[in-house]
């Protein structure tokens, strides 16, 4: 990994905000991406998996509405790279610092502390999520 996501978190506390960051608001750029086929991409992605998309019970949508849902893909054979940029994203759930919810949902591998012995959580939250991914 790297220290991008740790000098993420400390803009995001120098500016008075928390993200609540968990590893699926974290992005790679891959420098080899744009060199690769099509082909080379599927390989390692897979075909895309398309399903037709309708109402429950099997009415087709209104005009104008997508025909299809495509199943995200898995990005798990990817070769490293010696370098790899990485961007926090999803602000959407950001908030300002001391605005912080009650409860916090939290995958166990990235289980704050102080949710354990204190039964709390503050901002700081991010540090400890971003130094556990980096």
């Amino acid at each position: 990994m790297s220290s991008q996501p740790l000098k993420a978190v400390n803009f995001i506390d120098g500016a008075g905000m928390c993200h609540d960051i968990i590893g699926r608001n974290i992005a790679f750029n891959c420098s080899n991406l744009p060199r690769a086929t099509e082909e080379e991409l599927f390989k390692v992605l897979g075909n895309p998996e398309i399903e037709p998309l309708v109402y429950a019970d099997g009415t087709p949508l209104q005009p104008g509405l997508p025909t299809q849902i495509v199943k995200a893909a898995e990005w798990t054979d990817w070769i490293d790279e010696d370098e790899e940029d990485q961007q926090l994203l999803d602000l959407g759930e950001s908030l300002p610092q001391g605005k912080e919810p009650s409860k916090l949902a939290q995958p166990s591998f990235l289980r704050v502390p102080e949710t354990v012995f204190l039964n709390s959580f503050d901002y700081r939250v991010d540090s400890w999520r971003a130094g556990c991914m980096s």
